[in-house]
This record gives structure tokens, C-alpha cells and sequence, in this order.
């Protein structure tokens, strides 16, 4: 069974944004690790109910997606966001074997700050509709 931040990371990876690969990574499933400066971070959040269908079987989950960019650029980390926001924003099908009928974005990408590394933070969050895998 995929999760829907493995699967996304897998799509971005495809599509050029980065790596999951050690010892590196720059994108990072769950948590924001201190190393490498510029890296990329994908969360799962609470989201809607899921979808049911007759008999009360799950079809969809609906949860949400935050991702954060990190750069130690400000306008760097800012073109990372809007790179992922351009690729998954309308973004349907499937993706790592799992079915998508849609994603999308909840706002454009938001400047969050700096943090203790004097890096910069940009987020954007995602409603997403992802098909219920079984183990």
C-alpha cells in the first residue's frame, strides 16, 4: 500500500523538482530534516470526510497536502513552491499505480519566514481525492 505523500514525492521526483534518494534527499516525506539547506517537504493533513459508496465501503479519501519549499534563496525557494503548485494544482490520473480523480490548490504559494537557519519558507496546501488502496 502506497501513502499519498510517497506518491506525490514519486510524481516530483518524475518531473524533475528533486530527489528522495539517500544520503541527500531534497524531498521529504512527513518532516522537514535540518540538511540540505534547500529541500522540499510534503505533509499529510486533515482533510474532508471520505467518499463511501453503497454498502458504506470507502472509495476516496480526501485528505489534504501541505508542502513547504526551503531555500536558503528567498526567490529560489519561492520558484520551487510555484514549480509544485504549476504540476499539481488540476493535477488528475493516476500517479504511482493509484488513481487521482483531481488535486488542487487550496491558495497560491505563501512566503511563511525564515526559520532558525535563516532559510526561506514558502507553503502552499492541496485538497486532494485520492482512490482507497487496500493493504
Amino acid at each position: 500500500m502506497s501513502l499519498m505523500c510517497d506518491d506525490i514525492a514519486t510524481f516530483l521526483v518524475a518531473q524533475g523538482v528533486g530527489t528522495t534518494a539517500a544520503p541527500s534527499p531534497t524531498i521529504m516525506v512527513g518532516r522537514l530534516e535540518a540538511k540540505p539547506d534547500n529541500a522540499v517537504c510534503l505533509t499529510q493533513r486533515m482533510g474532508r470526510r471520505s467518499v463511501r459508496a453503497m454498502g458504506n465501503t470507502i472509495v476516496y479519501d480526501q485528505p489534504n497536502l501541505q508542502v513547504t519549499a526551503r531555500n536558503v534563496d528567498s526567490a529560489a525557494s519561492e520558484t520551487v513552491a510555484v514549480t509544485v503548485y504549476a504540476l499539481l494544482d488540476g493535477k488528475t490520473g493516476l500517479i504511482n499505480g493509484v488513481e487521482y480523480p483531481y488535486i488542487e490548490a487550496m491558495h497560491p504559494p505563501e512566503y511563511v519566514g525564515i526559520d532558525e537557519n535563516r532559510r526561506h519558507l514558502f507553503t502552499v496546501n492541496f485538497h486532494v481525492r485520492r482512490r482507497r488502496t487496500l493493504p
